[in-house]
């Protein structure tokens, strides 16, 4: 049995994020649908880049998968926006702006397509916030795995600090 009252308590700071994000060379998305003149089953992308310096808007589609599937989820995650990519006419900044998928997919344990590099320069991602990614991608899974298998390391950790020294 845990008792509360030796709990350290964290104070959890509530952060607003907002829906879209604008600076000066363009604008950032999340999880929003993209309006389009036609009703477009696969509207709505991970995220939506616009980069006004560069004239494009980048659709990324974010996953995680196993290993045996790696190379076939990031070709669906390519192929799924390629109907939205060809209706968003009406949503470019100008004639000249191009709009491009780029799926960024690591399998549950961190490992990666060689295409994968490619994807990774067009986000911008270095070598060192990969890596970053890599390693929360690898902190979830094993949460998640003590969670099923009932060892939830948070909880054990509880019990040990609410039982205390005797």
């Amino acid at each position: 049995m845990i008792n509360v009252d030796h709990l350290e308590s964290k104070h959890i700071k509530i952060v607003k994020v907002e829906a879209r994000l604008f600076g000066r060379n363009g604008w950032i998305t999340f999880n929003k649908e993209v309006k389009t003149d036609k009703a477009v089953a696969c509207n709505k992308p991970d995220i939506v880049v616009a980069d006004y310096s560069k004239n494009v808007i980048t659709l990324v589609e974010v996953g995680i998968t196993c290993q045996d599937n790696l190379g076939q989820v990031e070709r669906d995650k390519e192929e799924k926006y390629k109907t939205l990519t060809k209706e968003m006419g009406n949503h470019k900044m100008n004639a000249l702006t191009t709009i491009e998928v780029v799926p960024y997919v690591m399998t549950w344990d961190g490992l990666v397509t060689k295409r994968h590099t490619e994807c990774r320069l067009k986000l911008g991602v270095s070598d060192r916030m990969e890596g970053q990614l890599q390693r929360i991608c690898l902190q979830q899974t094993y949460g998640f795995v003590m969670r099923e298998l009932g060892m939830d390391p948070v909880m054990e950790e509880a019990e040990e600090i609410a039982e205390g020294p005797l």
